[in-house]
């Protein structure tokens, strides 16, 4: 499938009116949806959006009837704000809302999922269709398949320990080399590093080395060096990773912002959180 992306709330991008500005072009948004869905000829579009820009303006509603009414397969909505950036609380109640708004239009929630048990909570709570998972999986792929046992009955199967970890990563980095040049690959893999062996006090005494190889024999020497059994340290799995920190306010051309003072919007003002 084809998925557009319309909750992106990096001011580089939200200034010049794309990501979660795109939806504020209220001429412009709908043409787009109808003619995404038609170049893909029959091949199913789906988007993401957030809320809307902040606690006044949320859009989400009119978007999601929006997006049936152009023939969207599904939308993806996460549950924040634009000016939340990655910070507070996803509202999932506003994903259960739009889920009772436009019942036809498959929902998938995304925001605060962590671990598997968070996925079925949110499924429980909101009658979405799915489940959008992102900064959760940063360093721990492994989620996946405890999502999968979860979801069809079966056993968890228990966190890895610091060796299997070790093999994952070692997997990663063998996929990044085939796919990218072994130098650009090596640098972007040292922030995963981070993420995969975060609170592991064994893996703390390579990490500084880990951080600073340079080619991918070094890197993988290192990781068959974490060979101990150590168990997965589970206070880490509730910890957020990834992008996060809240922005003052919404970068948006000087257009928008006037069509915003002036109501030429086709935005309902809300008041509350949203949660």
């Amino acid at each position: 499938h084809i998925d557009l992306n319309f909750g992106c709330p990096v001011p580089k991008i939200t200034r010049k009116g794309g990501g979660a500005a795109l939806p504020l072009h209220r001429e412009q948004f709908p043409r787009l949806l109808e003619s995404a869905v038609s170049a893909a000829a029959g091949i199913p579009v789906t988007i993401k959006i957030r809320m809307g820009l902040d606690a006044e303006f949320q859009y989400y509603l009119n978007i999601a009837q929006l997006a049936h009414t152009f023939g969207i397969h599904a939308l993806t909505l996460h549950a924040r704000t634009a000016d939340q950036f990655y910070a507070g609380e996803a509202r999932w109640g506003a994903i259960r809302r739009v889920v009772q708004a436009v019942p036809e239009l498959p929902i998938i929630g995304n925001g605060d999922v962590w671990t598997a048990e968070h996925a079925l909570s949110m499924l429980q709570q909101t009658g979405c269709a799915g489940v959008g998972i992102g900064r959760a999986v940063l360093g721990r792929p492994f989620l996946f398949a405890r999502f999968n046992a979860l979801f069809s009955g079966r056993v968890l199967p228990p966190y890895p320990v610091l060796r299997e970890v070790a093999a994952i990563a070692r997997r990663h980095l063998e996929l990044m080399v085939h796919y990218y040049p072994e130098a650009v690959a090596v640098r972007r893999l040292r922030k995963h590093w981070k993420w995969y062996f975060q609170g592991f006090q064994d893996a703390r005494r390579w990490m500084p080395q880990l951080m600073q190889a340079e080619r991918a024999t070094e890197v993988e020497a290192l990781l068959r060096k974490m060979n101990s059994r150590e168990p997965y340290p589970l206070a880490e799995i509730w910890m957020p990773r990834g992008k996060r920190g809240k922005q003052p306010k919404v970068v948006l051309p000087e257009s928008l912002r006037r069509g915003l003072a002036t109501g030429r919007f086709d935005i309902t003002p809300v008041t509350g959180s949203g949660g």
